[in-house]
């Protein structure tokens, strides 16, 4: 099972089924998230609120370490293990935040905040264990993957309390600050997640940079491949795991009857960000009912930059 999957609350449901079982045996909107982003003009009235004291909302701290280490959207951990003071120190001001200083931050302010802590700590988890050497056949032998508890065990404090990469993804930005951009910012450490970019999420353009973070996605073809002559679309395993998360930006807001297929609910999002002609083309055969949906491999491989070379 992934470890992105909801393995607690958010229990993993197909969107084709999830969207007319939630009526029926009445799941919580926990279990069956309504994503929706964040209006645009909401956003920017939002943005530039002021803090009460002094938490770094540029992040540059975070922003000079990630320049130091960062090749092509993957990490020279060899390296950054010989010198972690920088994120050791990044990591300690988010410990000491105090949470009445968060309770003022903007929308756009914590899901920078949540975006930051959570590519931080994933390093920093990273670092702590490299080399990685793992046993488990069904992953890489240096695979994020490889370490015992990564995503649900791992305790770090932030705003004095402790934390898990699972309950910054699923609590605070999925469940908490719904955005379906966010899967293409979180950094799980794979070669199939979101490449990581040398510059940390801030409030101020954080919309603009969201919409840039899915175009470079999609733009991967080991995200997504459009074939014009089968009409066979391929995308990364994230769809088929969080594919609710997409729904309500791809026009599945409300639940209907019969509910849409996931080819629905992807197609229609996946429209929003791929060039014209890739767009074409999913219209064509979906008018003709003939998209056909799949899903590529996803690598789990460390995205390492020295094992890239």
């Amino acid at each position: 099972m992934n470890p992105r999957l909801l393995t607690k609350s958010f229990l993993p449901v197909a969107a084709s089924f999830g969207l007319l079982v939630s009526e029926v045996i009445g799941l919580s909107p926990i279990c069956l998230p309504a994503i929706t982003t964040l209006p645009v003009s909401a956003a920017a009235n939002e943005v530039n609120r002021p803090t009460s004291s002094g938490f770094d909302q540029t992040y540059a701290l975070f922003g000079r370490e990630l320049s130091k280490y960062l090749e092509n959207g993957n990490v020279h951990y060899k390296r950054w293990k010989e010198d972690p003071a920088g994120l050791d120190q990044f990591l300690q001001s988010l410990a000491d935040l105090p949470k009445q200083e968060y309770e003022h931050f903007s929308t756009e302010q914590k899901k920078a905040f949540w975006l930051n802590a959570y590519n931080a700590i994933t390093i920093k988890v990273v670092l702590d264990n490299y080399p990685i050497k793992g046993s488990q056949s069904q992953y890489p032998p240096s695979s994020f993957r490889q370490i015992p508890g990564e995503w649900e065990n791992g305790k770090f404090k932030i705003m004095g309390a402790p934390v898990t990469l699972y309950e910054i993804e699923h609590e605070r930005l999925r469940h908490e600050l719904p955005d379906p951009r966010l899967h293409f910012a979180v950094v799980c450490a794979s070669r199939s997640c979101a490449k990581l970019s040398p510059q940390p999420f801030v409030a101020e353009d954080l919309d603009k940079r969201l919409d840039q973070c899915t175009q470079d996605f999609f733009a991967n073809p080991k995200n997504l491949t459009v074939n014009p002559r089968t009409g066979v679309i391929r995308v990364n395993k994230i769809f088929s795991w969080f594919t609710l998360d997409f729904a309500a930006k791809a026009g599945y807001a409300k639940r209907t009857f019969p509910p849409p297929m996931d080819e629905d609910i992807i197609a229609s999002y996946v429209s929003f960000y791929v060039p014209t002609d890739e767009r074409d083309v999913i219209a064509k055969f979906r008018s003709q009912d003939k998209l056909v949906l799949d899903y590529l491999p996803y690598d789990w491989s460390l995205n390492d930059a020295d094992e890239a070379k």
